[in-house]
């Protein structure tokens, strides 16, 4: 058993490290960590793993030595199950191995397999798992005397043990716990309900000439209204990050996958909070790009996306591992789940896939109807309160392809960002919209819950542009139109202060419930760099060099001025825009030069 032991050892270790070279010699979460940090993190990895693999190692070896008494046939059948052990981990090593290669050459996986090809993995995963367990019957035998290979089995056992409580002791401090919150009775639910990429001048609210949204108007009647909300983020990934966290880009880390969030934010952020407070939480919206989970905020959603993450809160084992090593562990069960779970659960099949969702070639569906229907029965699933997070990619470009063609009827759709196609986009959304606000009427919900309506980013990845931000509260309470700039940002606060609850020191907005906001007030949002994107075989994805990562620039916006710093030029662009505060101070490009140089310092980045 002492061998068999030494060769999980090994099969664990040799697993962690083929998933860290995958992530390691491409654009991924280890970019930005250190050379030192990179080196830790298979080791710290191998720990909880080794622990995992060797306790049923351990009950089958006292259960072979219980029933050695009864004759040697038992205690030779839990050998044999035991040498399943290594095996089973090294057939799931070789089989996503395969996979990777596959995906990456001939753009064919396993969740691409249709009708009887679906067969094809699992009956490989069954050969490859009879070959290694025969293969460890053979080794065994070899290695009993190998005093090498026993060297390199406790070598690999100390060195992730020692690493790992080395790692657990340098952050036994890690930060500050997050508060403890009182389940109170009676709070409403919460849907926050977003559209991919929508113009607030290009809805009904702001007067446009095309009725695209008349749902939304005749809702907005009894709700309250901003007519100059902005993003503070030009991608997907940094604008919902930061709403959820109440943090800038920039001090998330989160600008274009595959940047993922770090710090403090990680663990404190709006759906942490308000599970703490008796909320049962869950996000329906598009792996890699918006994905809580996969964006690393942990102990957010209780379901997403058609699965559930485990609800970690900020505890011990997450903070001692340190992040980087922990989301690489939930990385590889995420990989693992993903591509051997379909192989005897077709259920367990994931239901969307990301790069279909956005890109321009794949856009019949954007998979909206397939998360109205998850929030559904989310919904009806949830005991109250919930709170629930939904985006939708029809608004999202290049290309649009509406459920419903008005404007568009009769035209091809030849070039990118065509105005018609888009307009009808927007009508499909106020379409969906209708769909949820009638569905929790007819639940006897509408009045209990309150409803945020918002967007991402402008059309064409723009932050400069106004967005719809609508929130209704139950009985139409703090209806009216509010002209004033506002940021996403704002989103959380207001939510708090609207549930009685004290908005803690690490959100970076306002409750827009406090009177009216400063018009002039700096509102600052990031850039992506569009020139560092590519496309890895699955995703778009960054390559976020040193020292500006995937960040191209930061804006700031006050009154009806906006100054845009270009970071790798160090260019400063002044621009008007469409906003209010006409009375507001003129901006001085170099003190808005230092305020965000001194902003980026703050938050990790090398500022020369």
């Amino acid at each position: 058993m002492r061998q068999l032991a030494g060769l999980t050892a090994i099969a664990v270790f040799f697993h962690v490290l083929m998933e860290w070279l995958f992530f390691v010699t491409m654009p991924s979460f280890l970019t930005r960590v250190s050379a030192g940090g990179k080196a830790l993190v298979p080791w710290v990895a191998s720990a909880p793993l080794l622990a995992a693999a060797l306790a049923p190692l351990l009950v089958l070896g006292l259960l072979a030595r219980t029933l050695a008494r009864t004759g040697p046939r038992a205690e030779k059948i839990c050998l044999l199950l035991a040498r399943g052990v290594p095996a089973l981990i090294l057939a799931a090593t070789l089989l996503l191995m395969i996979d990777n290669f596959t995906r990456t050459v001939f753009g064919l996986g396993s969740g691409s397999l249709v009708g009887s090809g679906k067969a094809v993995p699992l009956l490989l995963w069954v050969l490859l798992a009879f070959s290694t367990w025969r293969w460890t019957g053979s080794w065994l035998n070899r290695i009993e005397r190998s005093r090498i290979f026993q060297g390199t089995a406790l070598t690999v056992f100390l060195i992730s043990f020692v690493v790992s409580a080395g790692t657990a002791l340098a952050n036994r401090t890690a930060g500050p716990e997050p508060d403890v919150l009182p389940h109170i009775a009676g709070r409403p639910n919460i849907l926050l309900l977003g559209s991919d990429g929508l113009n607030m001048n290009r809805t009904s609210l702001s007067g446009y000439e095309r009725d695209t949204t008349p749902f939304l108007a005749r809702f907005a009647q009894q709700a309250l209204v901003f007519e100059n909300a902005f993003p503070n983020g030009a991608s997907t990934a940094s604008s919902t990050t930061s709403m959820l966290t109440g943090r800038l880009p920039a001090e998330t880390g989160v600008i274009y996958p595959p940047d993922i969030a770090r710090g403090d934010a990680v663990y404190l952020h709006l759906p942490g909070l308000l599970r703490r407070l008796g909320y049962r939480t869950g996000q329906f919206s598009i792996r890699w790009y918006a994905d809580s989970a996969d964006l690393n905020l942990q102990g957010a959603f209780d379901w997403a996306n058609s699965r559930s993450p485990a609800p970690v809160e900020r505890t011990a084992w997450f903070d001692r591992l340190g992040q980087p090593g922990a989301y690489f562990l939930s990385l590889m069960a995420g990989r693992l789940s993903e591509r051997l779970l379909p192989l005897f659960i077709p259920s367990a099949a994931p239901r969307m896939d990301p790069f279909k969702d956005v890109q321009a070639s794949n856009v019949p569906a954007h998979g909206d109807d397939d998360r109205l229907r998850e929030l559904f029965q989310f919904i009806d699933a949830s005991g109250q309160p919930f709170f629930a997070h939904v985006h939708l990619m029809g608004t999202h470009g290049w290309k649009f392809k509406p459920r419903q063609r008005v404007y568009s009827a009769g035209k091809a759709q030849r070039q990118t960002w065509m105005v018609d196609f888009y307009d009808d986009a927007v009508a499909d959304f106020d379409r969906s919209f209708s769909e949820v606000v009638r569905f929790l009427h007819s639940r006897g919900l509408l009045e209990g819950t309150i409803v945020i309506l918002y967007s991402d980013h402008g059309e064409q990845f723009t932050t400069l542009d106004r967005l719809p931000l609508v929130f209704r509260f139950p009985g139409g309470a703090h209806a009216g139109r509010v002209t004033e700039n506002v940021q996403n940002l704002d989103i959380a606060p207001t939510l708090l202060d609207a549930l009685g609850v004290q908005a803690p020191p690490w959100l970076r907005g306002v409750s827009l419930l406090r009177g009216r906001p400063d018009p002039c007030r700096w509102i600052v949002s990031a850039k992506y760099d569009v020139d560092q994107l590519f496309f890895d075989g699955t995703f778009w994805t960054s390559v976020p060099d040193p020292p500006w990562y995937a960040l191209r620039g930061l804006s700031v916006i006050s009154g009806r001025t906006a100054v845009t710093l270009d970071l790798p030029t160090g260019a400063l662009n002044t621009s008007r825009i469409d906003a209010s505060g006409d009375a507001c101070p003129r901006l001085d490009p170099n003190q808005v030069r230092t305020f965000l140089l001194d902003h980026l310092a703050a938050s990790g980045y090398l500022v020369r």
